[in-house]
């Protein structure tokens, strides 16, 4: 069967562009390239039989790879990847533990897991993300790192304003039907 691909430094435009045109992404680059700094990306157009394969392939391993591999990539470009990702998973009700969290009742090492797995149930989500709760979340900075690239003043002040943002990215989500 014949399909179609396109390669290309991946920015979160082309993304856009080529998803608008009916082109899925299929495979990532592990490196950026020299010459334009940013990461390859092949998307793909038609119904070929393993495109179903391909693109969960895809979603695991960005996922998988976000805290890790891509994780000085630019939330912008999370937000577009993400944006074309969502799956329907189940997960119980921890909401309690996420208040209790956002409220100072607990540590955030304590609800990480139970954080990451809700964004992961449904990537698309993380458009609605700040860049503070993409860099902690999805790419799993440490607050250090957070409190430089957003000026913040230390830890606490990073956490605390990641608690805000966290809170209106889980109302947003509210408005949108998800349940935590």
């Amino acid at each position: 069967m014949i399909f179609f691909r396109r390669s290309f430094g991946a920015t979160s435009e082309l993304v856009d562009f080529w998803h608008k045109a009916g082109f899925v992404p299929v495979k990532l680059g592990s490196s950026r390239e020299q010459a334009s700094g940013t990461y390859s990306l092949m998307m793909v157009k038609r119904n070929v039989e393993w495109l179903p394969l391909a693109t969960q392939h895809f979603r695991q391993y960005v996922l998988y790879s976000l805290p890790s591999l891509y994780r000085l990539l630019e939330t912008d470009l999370v937000r577009s990847l993400c944006a074309k990702l969502d799956a329907s998973i189940d997960n119980p009700s921890f909401a309690p533990l996420i208040r209790s969290y956002i409220s100072g009742g607990t540590h955030y090492d304590s609800v990480a897991p139970i954080l990451d797995l809700w964004w992961k149930s449904s990537p698309a989500s993380v458009v609605t993300m700040s860049d503070l709760v993409i860099r902690k979340l999805v790419q799993q900075y440490s607050w250090s790192d957070c409190v430089n690239e957003f000026s913040l003043q230390g830890k606490k002040k990073a956490e605390s304003q990641f608690k805000i943002e966290l809170d209106a990215w889980i109302g947003r989500m509210k408005d949108e039907g998800f349940t935590l």
